[in-house]
């Protein structure tokens, strides 16, 4: 993709820079029959563009990645604080979504609408929130030491404290075994460490 380097003759419209793109894959067309175009070539301009996106910061990247001292920490958490970019889970809400609802419909089954379901969790991220410690820990840990530090307490202290206001779901789950408070524990870490909230009105078909 040589001649990407160079001059592409758009004045950065997205119609221009969609033709520079068409026209450097057609000069890459060689030997691949028309109907694999779209499965080889464009993946491959796709990557090239991320590649480029990431120079800036490739060796940076590399040598935190081997550093003795970042050994066994959350790479997730350390590389975007070089590279200047979130990580790739925080752009997918439209897949984040649709998999925290399926949890919640095996966690809760039928029992209480899914709008109750999404306001009971983002209660307990709220209360797990107040604790400046559980927060720190979240942020800053991986999924696996945050779930062995103080989040599971708050969260079960919050569900406690939600029997007034969401009796329903706070009871269904204090009836449950320690499995089903697990699970629990799991959506709402991953509610506090991507958005903060379960938004229904974003698309998650």
């Amino acid at each position: 993709m040589a001649a990407a380097n160079g001059s592409n003759g758009s004045n950065g419209s997205n119609g221009s820079l969609a033709d520079f793109v068409w026209k450097n894959a057609e000069d890459l067309w060689g030997s691949f029959r028309h109907t694999d175009f779209g499965k080889i070539i464009l993946p491959f301009t796709l990557l090239r563009r991320l590649e480029c996106v990431l120079d800036a910061t490739r060796d940076a990247v590399v040598a935190a990645a081997i550093a003795p001292e970042n050994d066994g920490l959350d790479l997730q958490i350390v590389l975007p604080q070089i590279t200047r970019h979130p990580p790739l889970w925080r752009r997918s809400g439209r897949a984040h979504l649709r998999e925290l609802i399926e949890r919640l419909n095996c966690l809760f089954g039928g029992a209480t609408p899914l709008a109750d379901q999404v306001a009971f969790v983002n209660h307990l991220a709220a209360i797990a929130g107040e604790s400046s410690a559980v927060l720190a820990q979240v942020e800053n840990n991986s999924r696996e030491q945050a779930l062995k530090g103080n989040l599971p307490g708050a969260v079960q202290q919050g569900v406690v404290r939600s029997l007034s206001s969401y009796e329903k779901q706070a009871r269904q789950v204090l009836k449950a075994d320690q499995q089903g408070l697990a699970v629990l524990t799991g959506i709402v870490y991953d509610v506090m460490k991507r958005q903060g909230r379960i938004e229904l009105d974003r698309p998650h078909a």
